[in-house]
Order: structure tokens, then sequence, then C-alpha cells
């Protein structure tokens, strides 16, 4: 969001072009939204994120550059968003903070498996 100008996409662009031109075939990406609530509460958020992600992917399929996925699937601040401890999100399976990062993982993996 910082630091790429007016136009974010082409930015994005022009750095996969200039790997795509020394000769990268994969980037590590983090896809981590932080545990937020609101991804799965309402509907057009969650679509702006996922319509973004799939730009994202198009472009480098454009430029014919891999991605790996980093999800951020242990990261705190899924039990700060469900209201829980860090250890609640690892030591609980059925903790809330445990179903956000499982439900965003699933989304992940069954939209661009």
């Amino acid at each position: 969001r910082k630091n790429f100008g007016t136009d974010p996409l082409a930015a994005a662009e022009r750095s996969l072009a200039t790997l795509n031109s020394f000769g990268f075939k994969t980037i590590r990406l983090f896809l981590y939204h932080f545990g937020s609530i609101s991804l799965y509460r309402e509907p057009e958020t969650r679509l702006r994120y996922l319509h973004t992600i799939d730009r994202m992917l198009d472009l480098c399929d454009k430029y014919d550059i891999r991605v790996v996925a980093c999800l951020g699937l242990g990261d705190e601040k899924y039990a700060k968003a469900a209201g829980e401890t860090w250890v609640d999100l690892v030591a609980d399976k059925n903790s809330k903070s445990r179903q956000l990062a499982e439900a965003y993982a699933r989304t992940i993996v069954e939209r661009y498996k």
C-alpha cells in the first residue's frame, strides 16, 4: 500500500517483468490477511480480497512466474481477531482462532489448487 506510486498494479507488473527478464521462475508471497473476521463475515470484503489475489496470480502467469504462497496460519493475529490467545490457536483445535485459520486455508487451497 505504500511506496508504489499512484498505480500500484502497474508497479507490480513492472516488478514481475523485471524478475522475468532476470530469469526468475518462482517467487515467495505472503498472503496474510491477519485473521480478519471481516473476511468471513462480509462477502464484499472477501470477494475484493480474492479478486486481488486472482489479478496478482494472473500477472504472475503472464510473466511465467510461479508462486510459493505463505498463508501465515500460525500468526497470533488470528487469536487476537477471535479474542483468544496464541496458545488457543495452536493447542485447541476447537478454538475460534483455529477455525478462522483453517477456514482461510480451505478458501485459498480450494480456490487456487
